[in-house]
């Protein structure tokens, strides 16, 4: 239970979005994060169009 608490209480990163999101020894997620980074720029695009 302490090693969870201990986890759950660490400190979140903001990083700039650049190719370093691609660092997967860095960030976990087998490339979601570069997916979900996608999909919301494609999103934006969209919806500056309508």
């Amino acid at each position: 239970m302490k090693q969870h608490i201990e986890n759950y209480l660490k400190k979140l990163e903001w990083v700039t979005i650049n190719n370093d999101i691609l660092n997967i020894e860095k960030f976990s997620g087998n490339y979601n994060i570069p997916h979900i980074i996608t999909q919301i720029k494609v999103y934006l695009k969209n919806e500056k169009r309508n």
